[in-house]
């Protein structure tokens, strides 16, 4: 589930509000919530959402929090079309393989990447300087 889903539902259940009269707070159709809970839809975007949201008297630190938790969950991920060959096909293969990574994999992965952006980000100050 991403994390906008399961800050919804932590918001939800801290109002003590049922999925049906979560999403109907929300102007959404029933299913709806319950769908985002089990991870068969995505989360409403909250520019959709956000009147509702105030009306629902959350503050603006917890929209906030929504809000970074919409960026930590991407409906797609957007390749530029000039990035390498190398890029799609380790996109396309992580999303075969989402099912089976656990969570440490996720951690591993997101540490490596910020670690290849680091030297690529060194190696551009480099190249720079020289």
């Amino acid at each position: 589930m991403s994390p906008l889903a399961i800050l919804l539902r932590e918001i939800r259940v801290g109002l003590g509000l049922s999925q049906v009269n979560f999403a109907n707070a929300l102007n959404l159709k029933g299913p709806y919530i319950s769908g985002v809970e089990t991870g068969k839809r995505y989360a409403p975007l909250l520019g959709n959402i956000e009147s509702s949201l105030e009306k629902l008297g959350m503050t603006r630190v917890q929209v906030k929090r929504l809000y970074t938790a919409e960026k930590m969950s991407p409906r797609l991920v957007k390749i530029p079309p000039t990035a390498p060959q190398e890029a799609f096909i380790y996109a396309a293969t992580l999303q075969t393989h989402l099912e089976w990574l656990e969570q440490d994999d996720f951690i591993k992965l997101t540490a490596y990447l910020q670690g290849l952006a680091s030297q690529h980000g060194q190696l551009k100050e480099s190249k720079a300087n020289a």
